[in-house]
Formats: structure tokens, sequence, C-alpha cells
């Protein structure tokens, strides 16, 4: 017979076959089909009793990734909204290339190639293709883990992808605000001073905010869940959407909200303000070449919204702060992730060393009393060097 577990939307099989229980997931919530593969492994069964060991019939990866994998993936209440249409991007990127009518079961490393040179000759970045074969990489081991195919071939992505490592200067950073448009300059100010993921600003909730923080319930991993001191030009911020005026709010439960089609009240998402911050970083390009007296296309200033996490994240680490504290406000699980956030100048380290090396030499001085001040003056000094 077949049968859902609570909580759960999938079809599983379960009967009695000589003796033994025999049962598994069906992984479709379908209960025409859940019956259909039920009949098939009772077949297979009987089949492989008298001697026979019959073929299985693997899906083609379309078949799989859009039917199977993919409602999983929006079912399973751990996925946020921003994975979903991850994946659901990147499938439909899988599906204009030749692996869409491959059997899983014949996905070879030839074939991970040929995708990656139908997306470059499309004009795709490196990022975007990436993105392609993560996704590709996580359908094939969820298959293989079902049993549906022997092993996953190797897929390795395409050097050259941008890392994320812009951090903005103080100076670029008035320019930037003030050449948004007044909904990027609110978002980008909430990343800049609080760190937070575009995502948890987009769907932040007047619940969340508090006298002096701000509670980041769920987000992107285990370690989401925080409360960060608001800073005054978030609390600025929050004062405009209507903090201390409730009648003045454009919603009683979003602080960003916007309309659906049906005019529904839901949260803003990263389309909302992508045109905008695209236009500011533009203006602040145009003044630059305007100063220097350059053609814009001359002036390198270019990054992604996500890039002003970073920057907070990196001016943070310039202060001193030590790691625990950090990697708790940024909201990650594991110090190496919060590493990769910081891209310290070279100047900003070397001023740092210096600062170290300086108290280095006041506590060997005053260890020693005074009485060796020459050559601790001079271990100093060449150590300044």
């Amino acid at each position: 017979m077949i049968s859902k577990r609570k909580g759960c939307d999938t079809y599983r099989y379960k009967f009695m076959y000589q003796g033994k229980i025999i049962e598994g997931s069906c992984n479709t919530n379908d209960k025409r089909i859940a019956k259909t593969i039920e009949t098939s492994r009772r077949h297979e069964l009987a089949l492989g009793t008298a001697g026979i060991k019959p073929k299985r019939k693997v899906p083609l990866f379309k078949d799989y990734a859009v039917n199977v994998f993919l409602p999983e993936v929006r079912i399973n209440s751990a996925e946020t909204p921003a994975t979903i249409t991850y994946y659901k991007n990147s499938i439909g990127n899988l599906l204009k290339s030749p692996l869409a009518d491959k059997p899983l079961d014949e996905i070879a490393i030839a074939d991970v190639t040929q995708h990656k040179g139908v997306m470059q000759k499309a004009g795709y970045t490196v990022s975007t293709i990436n993105a392609s074969l993560r996704a590709l990489k996580r359908i094939l081991n969820v298959a293989c883990e079902a049993d549906i195919i022997p092993k996953v071939c190797k897929i390795t992505q395409l050097d050259g992808q941008n890392t994320r490592d812009f951090v903005l200067s103080y100076e670029d950073e008035i320019e930037y605000l003030a050449a948004s448009d007044p909904l990027n300059r609110q978002v980008a100010t909430m990343m800049l001073e609080m760190g937070f993921r575009p995502e948890e600003i987009h769907r932040l909730e007047w619940s969340q905010i508090h006298s002096d923080s701000i509670i980041i319930y769920d987000g992107k991993g285990e370690g989401s869940r925080r409360r960060v001191a608001t800073s005054p030009a978030a609390l600025s911020v929050l004062k405009e959407r209507g903090l201390l005026d409730a009648s003045s709010r454009e919603s009683q439960q979003y602080v960003f909200p916007t309309k659906s089609r049906t005019g529904e009240v839901i949260p803003i998402d990263h389309s909302s303000t992508k045109k905008q911050h695209t236009k500011a970083v533009k203006a602040v390009r145009e003044a630059k070449a305007a100063r220097v007296g350059k053609f814009e296309d001359e002036i390198d200033f270019d990054f992604v919204p996500y890039s002003l996490r970073h920057t907070f994240v990196t001016r943070l680490a310039e202060t001193g702060i030590d790691a625990p504290a950090l990697m708790y406000i940024a909201g990650h699980r594991n110090l190496a992730t919060t590493m990769k956030y910081i891209h310290l100048a070279s100047v900003s380290v070397n001023e740092r060393l210096r600062d170290a090396r300086q108290k280095q030499l006041t506590a060997r001085v005053s260890r020693s009393g005074g009485g060796n001040m020459v050559a601790v003056l001079t271990l100093g000094t060449e150590d300044a060097e």
C-alpha cells in the first residue's frame, strides 16, 4: 500500500514480500504515480526471485529536476525563498543545455564540459555558470542517495568568479547613498550598519524591532538567529519607515512592504532595489570620471549589493573586535565562513602591525625597568623598519 507520513507531502510504499516488509519513498506527491512506482517495485522483486535482474529505467535530467527535485526543495520547510529561487533559476539554465535530455546515469564529464561551453557562448557570467554547476552536482547527489544512479561524475567549477571582495570606502559610501533613490538608500544603509543579509532586510517585520536592537529569528543557516544592537544610522532609517508613528507605516507587519499582482501586502525582494542600485553605481562612476577627466568605462567602480555586507564585516574586523563576537553578529555558524567576508587592505593591516609593535616596545621598556632603555629603543626601531 502507499501512504504519507505525518508532515510529509510525498508518498511511501510499504508491503509484505516473502515474509519481509518492503518500504521506501516514491519521491512524488501524485497518488497515481506513487501506485505505479509501488507496482514496479513489486515487479522488480518478482523478477529478482526468478533470477532475472531487470534494468531500471532512469529518468531524464529534465524530468527528475523539474518533477522530483524542485518540488522537494519547495516543500522543505528548511529552505528559504532565496534558496528556492536559486535552484529554480539554475535548473532553468541547465535545461537550456544538452544535459536536459540525458538520462541521469549517462551524464558524464564531457556533458558537463559541453554545458559550460554552451553557457559561455550565450554570454553568461562565470558566477551564473558556477551556480548552475553547483545545482547540477546537488541534483545528481540526491539522485545517487536515492539509489537512482550508482555514482556522480566529477563536476568542477570555472575559475575567475567574482568573490565579492569589494569593500566600499567611507568616502564612496557617502556618494553612493546620496545618488540612491530612497528605498535603495534605506536598504543599503541597513546592510552597511547592521550587516544583515539582503533577504533578512527584505523580510524584516516590526515585531523584530526592539528598543535597542533587532532580532533575526531565521535566515540562511543555523547561525542566522541573533540579536544585533541598532546603530544611529539604522535607527534613523527605521524612523523614516514609521518606527515612532505606526499610523505612517506602509504596512503594520513588514518594514519594507510592497504589493503583489493580486494586491496582497508582501515583503520586497531583490528586484525591488536592483535597478536603483545599478543607477546609483553608474551615477558615482560618472561623477568620478568627470572629476579626473576620464571616460566612465575607465573608472573601476562596480559592485553587487551583497558587497555591502562584506563591507560591514570588514569594517568591524578592522576595529579589532574578537572573532566569536564578529561571527555571531554576521550570523555565521563557523569562523571559516566569517573569514571569507574580511578583506583587510594592506595599509590597514600594517597600521595595526605598527600599533602592536609599539605595545610590545612599551611592554619591554616596562619590564626592563628602564635599565636597558637604549637597547630596547634600538630594537623597537629595527622592528619598525
